[in-house]
């Protein structure tokens, strides 16, 4: 979900009260700022009330697909928007209903990764994709393991699944790490190392640079689930001139981050926009609008020097959403504040192109 940190809540979903962990000014200002970043809310509104939506693009079209209702009643509703401008969507439906899954993609289809189904935390793994006005849906093997709220992404036409609650009651989030080769003619998954560090929930995983990527996620225990600021980057086969692989750490983030949109803005870039900062009960990690304290920071991570520069803050607070590239634009889809009634917002992201010094670096950013 998507969500503005100045709306009013809706009453029911303030469960518990939520401890927030302060941002640290000197944490946030090791690195260098600046950088013009845009938000702007699209005309157009998602249909129904939801959390925990699937959300990526098919043929330049958006795609969101199941979620949870108010009363827990989890949907297989499809809506296909084809005009960003215009509020008409095409509906359809799954052949199951989910909702807190992973949302990620790979060529032009949409891939749908566990969460909560009608029997419980879900295995079930699908693809999307919008043909010739008709979804396409096709079942891919059923993950080693339930799983709830994990992060995916896929690398040179891999598909990886990173940590996630095995079940509602797990003692800790698990940190297993499993990769399904999409192009193989009988794909089945197989088990990697596991991501260093604590297990989590709702990191933001990202592929690109032929790298794994996982930025932060929260970190759950039986009382309550912590955002993290760490980052991990995985590869299977060695960089050219070089004999490593595995995991590495990265640079710590610039705060701690859970459920944070990320993207890719360039080759050896990557964005997190928004996210939830802080802890929250363990009770309210499914509930809408109680996940912590959503953050205005937007910050670029660079590869291959292991740098984070932060750019300016959004106007308000955003967290939960997920980026989608549609007609060459970024699309942040998830459920804003006060919109509980009518469905959720969808926005319009865009970061300023220019070129910004790095520091006391010679490396220049192109954003």
């Amino acid at each position: 979900m998507l969500r503005r940190t100045n709306g009013c809540r809706a009453a029911a979903y303030v469960l518990a009260a939520i401890t927030l962990l302060a941002v640290s000014p000197a944490h946030a200002a090791e690195i260098p700022r600046g950088g013009a970043v845009e938000l702007r809310q699209l005309p157009v509104r998602l249909p129904g009330a939801a959390s925990g939506r699937f959300a990526g693009p098919s043929h330049d079209v958006l795609v969101v697909a199941g979620g949870m209702a108010d009363d827990g009643t989890v949907t297989k509703r499809v809506h296909v928007l084809p005009d960003l401008d215009a509020n008409e969507w095409a509906d359809a439906a799954l052949d199951t209903g989910l909702a807190h899954g992973a949302s990620t993609w790979s060529g032009e289809k949409l891939i749908l990764v566990g969460g909560v189904g009608d029997d419980g935390v879900s295995d079930r793994v699908l693809s999307l994709e919008w043909l010739d006005g008709k979804l396409v849906q096709e079942t891919l093997p059923d993950l080693p393991r339930p799983l709830l709220m994990a992060g995916a992404g896929v690398v040179d036409g891999a598909l990886y699944v990173v940590g996630g609650l095995e079940a509602f009651d797990a003692d800790a989030a698990s940190r297993r790490v499993y990769r399904l080769d999409l192009a193989a003619e009988d794909p089945a998954w197989e088990e990697h190392p596991e991501l260093p560090g604590p297990g989590r929930t709702q990191p933001a995983v990202i592929g690109f640079y032929s790298e794994l990527h996982v930025f932060g996620g929260f970190e759950v225990t039986s009382a309550q689930a912590a955002a993290l600021d760490d980052g991990w980057a995985y590869r299977t086969e060695p960089l050219d001139g070089t004999t490593r692989t595995g995991w590495r750490p990265l640079k710590t983030l610039p705060v701690p981050l859970a459920g944070a949109a990320v993207y890719q803005t360039g080759q050896t870039h990557a964005a997190l926009v928004g996210g939830y900062t802080g802890s929250i009960p363990r009770a309210a990690l499914l509930a809408a609008g109680v996940q912590g304290q959503a953050t205005d920071g937007v910050y670029v991570f660079h590869n291959v020097t292991d740098t984070w520069v932060a750019l300016d803050a959004l106007a308000e607070g955003l967290g939960g959403a997920t980026a989608v590239p549609v007609s060459g634009q970024t699309v942040l889809v998830g459920e804003a504040a006060g919109d509980r009634g009518d469905g959720g917002a969808l926005w319009r992201f865009a970061i300023e192109k220019k070129v910004r010094r790095l520091g006391t670096g010679d490396y220049t950013v192109m954003l």
